[in-house]
Formats: structure tokens, sequence, C-alpha cells
């Protein structure tokens, strides 16, 4: 058996058996890495030289400082002040939710962790003001996903460094607006066509909505005792990655808790280190894991000495491990000359325009059943022998078109998200959000990469 033959042998064996046996694919990754390496002809000292230092110093750094904001209220705060806004227009509530969840995924935490936020209050904001669930919960995880390329966030790092290390540069502020724009034309006729200008259904004298029992006001607080089927507990599944994640359905009650004003003081400087890790990155170039590390170490000692072991457990440690594995992994690959190899057999069925369209179409349809970050970090090594094969080629477009391709298709019911929609509607609209998120995973397979290829591929 070829090497060749023999790492893509464990690439399937590895995505099969982490979906299958909810296992971290890092766990795999790691000695396949060794395995295929040695096999190849690499030293140890090879094998290891691919661990990503910078990818894994941004996950644990923001992911560090966001958990510093979950836990001292600065995201919740967030949201209220948010929904006050809309003054009793309930309607567009899954508009503002869009740039909550936007706002929220730029600053960079992984998507679970804020689809996971997000989408149990997009629910239950549905039933509260008769929006359609699907609707709401969609447009809602359409801002997170146009979120995602920010220059601080997991993807854009992931994808700028891997193409840097193959002496490739795209712009990162040009994809943050790229998918920022594909996400909320989605968002718009998924708005437009699913009655997101209809009348809603409850509705009393003077335009204000009929808040259903138990419910609370908008900008009274979201944060809800959330309950899995009316019996209080909370179900859970896992994630791509293999982590544990908490699955709640409906909200029943709402708790206000004072807030005292050293609270607040903490939450703005939680803000404006936020704003710092931003304008550091975009303006001057700093590295986002160690400046969001200086930003939250600054914070920990300022308000909460002491308490620095409730962040740290928070930092996404299986998606830490699930990409420091894979990229490890895929760099064997690369040094083994197994993406030289497909890029010949995709680019000799059609040309090097037709290989990224195919290249696209079977990223969104491995993602459906893997982690879409693992996804991305497998794949995109794969589009650098196709321009090479055709130098005219748009590298923007075609990275854009391979990263919508992988995450554009995580609404599905094999995915947390999918899970996360269909735990938290009520028991009767469960069969039915089921279909709706098979028809969309197979839209989003099949149309969303012809399309955004036919745009940024093949028409320039």
């Amino acid at each position: 058996m070829s090497t060749t033959l023999l790492s893509l042998l464990v690439l399937a064996a590895m995505f099969a058996l982490g979906s299958w046996k909810h296992i971290n694919i890092g766990t795999l990754a790691f000695p396949g890495a060794l395995l295929v390496g040695i096999c190849g002809g690499l030293s140890t000292e090879d094998v290891i030289s691919g661990f990503p230092v910078a990818i894994f110093l941004v996950i644990v750094g923001v992911t560090y400082l966001f958990a510093i904001a979950q836990v001292n209220g600065t995201i919740d705060w967030l949201l209220d002040r948010g929904v006050r806004l809309l003054n009793g227009r309930t309607r567009y509530l899954p508009c503002l939710l869009f740039l909550i969840g936007f706002g929220i995924s730029a600053t960079g935490p992984i998507a679970a962790a804020t689809v996971t936020l997000m989408i149990p209050i997009a629910i239950r904001c549905a039933y509260r003001y008769g929006l359609d669930p699907f609707m709401t919960a969609m447009v809602t995880l359409c801002g997170v996903q146009a979120g995602y390329f920010s220059p601080i966030a997991l993807y854009s790092v992931t994808v700028t460094r891997i193409l840097e290390s193959q002496g490739l540069t795209v712009s990162a502020l040009g994809l943050f607006a790229a998918h920022f724009v594909l996400n909320t034309v989605i968002a718009a006729v998924v708005f437009v066509l699913l009655g997101g200008f209809r009348r809603r259904r409850h509705s009393r004298a003077g335009g204000s909505e009929t808040p259903e029992e138990g419910e609370v006001d908008l900008g009274r607080g979201l944060n809800t005792e959330a309950r899995s089927d009316g019996s209080g507990a909370a179900s859970s599944v896992r994630d791509p990655g293999g982590a544990a994640v908490a699955v709640t359905g409906p909200a029943e009650s709402a708790t206000l808790e004072p807030v005292s004003r050293r609270e607040v003081v903490y939450r703005w400087a939680t803000l404006f280190g936020l704003l710092t890790l931003a304008v550091g990155i975009i303006v001057s170039d700093l590295d986002p894991g160690l400046l969001a590390l200086s930003i939250g170490a600054v914070l920990m000692l300022s308000f909460a000495p002491g308490k620095d072991r409730d962040y740290v457990n928070k930092i996404a440690w299986p998606t830490c491990f699930m990409l420091a594995g894979i990229l490890t992994y895929i760099t064997v690959m690369q040094e083994i000359g197994t993406f030289d190899i497909i890029s010949d057999t995709l680019t000799g069925i059609g040309g090097p325009k037709v290989g990224v369209l195919l290249l696209s179409l079977m990223t969104g349809l491995v993602s459906v059943f893997a982690s879409s970050a693992g996804t991305v970090a497998t794949t995109v090594p794969l589009v650098t022998p196709v321009l090479g094969a055709d130098p005219s080629l748009s590298l923007f477009g075609s990275i854009t078109t391979l990263t919508s391709s992988a995450y554009l298709v995580d609404a599905n019911p094999l995915n947390l998200f999918g899970a996360l929609l269909i735990g938290n509607v009520r028991a009767e609209d469960q069969p039915g959000m089921f279909r709706k998120l098979i028809v969309w995973a197979v839209g989003m397979v099949i149309i969303a990469p012809v399309v955004t290829w036919a745009v940024l591929v093949w028409a320039p």
C-alpha cells in the first residue's frame, strides 16, 4: 500500500470514528500522524514540527477572554441592552438577534459557544412573540456565521495561517467582509420567505406583545432557567470535537439578580478589553492569542484574583486538541505529497475551476458528518496545488467558496447546531424542525457551493 493511500485511509477512519464513537479527532490525529509519518520516511521531529503553536495560542487566549466576558455577565448584559433598542417592534427581533450573534461571534469565541448561547434565546423569543422558530433560529445562526471570519476569530486565523505556511496571502478583512455579505444575504432571504413581515400572532391593543405564561418582557433580562421538556432537566449532546454541550429546552422562568457597582465596572472593563483586542489585531497586527491572554490576565488580576480557575476551565480545550491534532496530521500529508496527488486528480476531471467546485462540494458533504472547523483545516491545503495548475484562479474566491461550503451545512440534525434547534423547540414541533433541517442541509451541500463558486470563481 502506498503512503498516499494510507494517509487518506487513516484520515477517513479518523473522521468516521470521531463521528460514530464521539471521540475527539485530535485523540486519533496525533497517533495517525506518527504512523503515516514513519511510513512516509519522516522523523519524529518532522512530525512534531507540524504542531500549530500560533493557532493553539489563539484558541486558548480568545476563549479565555470570552470566558471572562461570559462568567462576569458582560455577554448577558449586552443582550439585555440590545433587546431594549427594539422598543416593542418585535417583528424585527430576528434582525436584532442576527446583529447580536454577529457581534459576539466576531469577538472570537468558538462557534459552539456562541450558538449554544444564542439558539435557546432565539427559540424562546420566537415562541413568545409569535415568530416562526425555524426562521428566527436560522437568521440568528446566519448572524453567528457572519462573524466567523473576523480577523480575531478561529476560522480566520486557521485559514490565514495555513495559507501563510504555503506561501500564500489572502486579505483577512476581505474574507471577513465576504462571509458577512454572504450570510446577510442568506438571512435576508430566509427572513422574507419565511414570514418575517407577517402579522404577529400574539398582540394586544396598542401593538405590544402579549407574553406567554412564564416569559419575561424584552429588556427585562433574557437569562432564563432552561428546561428540556418541562421537567426541569437539560439534555446534552457532543459537539464534533467531542466536548459535551448542554442542549436545553424552551425556557420557563426568569431570574434577575442585583448587580454591584464593582460588577458594572468589571463589565465595562471587559467590553473595553474586547474592543482593545480587535483594534490591536486589525491596526497594530499584534498576535491575537498573546494579546487576548494579556488582556484577560489584567482583567482577572484587577477584578477577580483567585478566580482564574473558573476562566481556565472554560477554555475550549477540546477544540484546541482537535485542531492541533488535525493540523499536525495535515502537515504530514503535505510532506509526503498526498495533496499534490489529490489536486492532480481533481484538476484532471474538468480543469482547475471545476476542481475548486468539486472540492467545495466534497467539503460540504464531509462537514455534514464532522466538525466544520476540522473540515476547513483539512481541505484548505488542497486549494494550493489547484491554484498552481491555473495561476489566474482567484485565491480569494476559491477560499471563500471552500470555507462557506464547510460551515453553511452546520444546521443539520447530525450536528450540534441542529441538535440545539430540535432540543429547544416544543415537543410537537420537533418532527417538523427535523424535516426542515434535512432540507436545509441538502440545499446547503449543493446550492451554496455552486452559487458561491459561480459568482466568485467561475464568473471572474
